[in-house]
Order: C-alpha cells, then structure tokens, then sequence
C-alpha cells in the first residue's frame, strides 16, 4: 500500500520523493475526513528530497587561560523526510496511527492517514530539517603545580553535556 514514493530522475537529486499529492475537504462537517473526502491527484510530482541542499557546522574550539571551550552543532535545511512508522501504522489491520485514534484528531492527520488507504505516502513527507546542539564541553588544564601535586604529567577536568538541543 502508498506504492514506491523515492526515484532517481535526471535532474533531481538521487532519492528524491515523487508521490500522488491529494486535496480533502470535510464536507458533511462531522470532524472526521475519511476517504470519501479524499481526492488524490492525477500523476506522482516531486514533493522533496532525503538529502539537505545546504548544511552548516559552528566553529569547534575558543582556548583561553588554561581552559578550553567546544561546541559542536549542526543544521540541515530543504530536507524531507518520510514519516514511515506512522505511515505503517495506518494501514489495516493495525490502524493504530494519530490520524485515526486520537480524541481530538486533527483533520490534516485524518486526511494523511485516508489518502495512505488510498495509496499515497505523500501526507507522511514531512519537513526534515534541523539545527542541533550536539556537544558543549568545557575542560580545565591543571597548570603544571596542579599536575605535579598529583604526580602526573598532564591533568585536565571536563564537563560535557551531549544532545542539549533539538
């Protein structure tokens, strides 16, 4: 069900989503769009691709007196991802997904999950970029009196905090 939605076509990148789009409209206003509701499009189009166009990192290291401060973080954007778990959990017999069980179902997750009976994956393409605090880290450089006192030849304390931010 929902059908192969990646393909690799001249002129796109290798991956790239090309899915039946579909409209929906709740037209007897009962708050619940089901697949009746549900008008697929006529031919797959490009809906985005797996890869991000552009990226970016921050600057890794600033050292000053003995101590050294590090950050790493990371940004993808004009990236798509296929939300396949939710997708899978639409389809009978399980029809366990947001779009059709939760108490105040919201008509776009209904419309995504009638239009997937219907074979198409594109209401589980979703937006796949991101920025993310991946590390910061702040370590100390004992001076070598520090390092002597404990009989080392080098001694360093760090505090690292990982995955800060989504």
């Amino acid at each position: 069900m929902g059908g192969a939605s990646q393909r690799h076509q001249p002129g796109y990148a290798l991956g790239s989503y090309f899915v039946t789009p579909y409209t929906f409209r709740d037209a007897n206003r009962d708050g619940i769009v089901d697949t009746s509701e549900v008008t697929l499009g006529s031919a797959p189009v490009f809906f985005g691709q797996p890869f991000p166009d552009h990226g970016s990192a921050c600057p890794p290291t600033s050292r000053f007196n003995g101590t050294c401060a590090c950050t790493r973080c990371s940004t993808a954007v004009r990236q798509q991802a296929l939300h396949s778990t939710e997708q899978f959990r639409c389809l009978p017999p399980r029809n366990t997904c947001r779009g059709l069980n939760e108490s105040h179902r919201v008509p776009e997750d209904q419309a995504a999950a009638a239009a997937n009976l219907k074979g198409t994956q594109a209401g589980y393409i979703q937006d796949g970029g991101f920025t993310k605090l991946r590390e910061v880290s702040v370590t100390y450089f004992a001076p070598p009196a520090g390092r002597s006192f404990f009989g080392a030849s080098d001694l360093s304390f760090a505090v690292v905090g990982r995955n800060l931010a989504t």
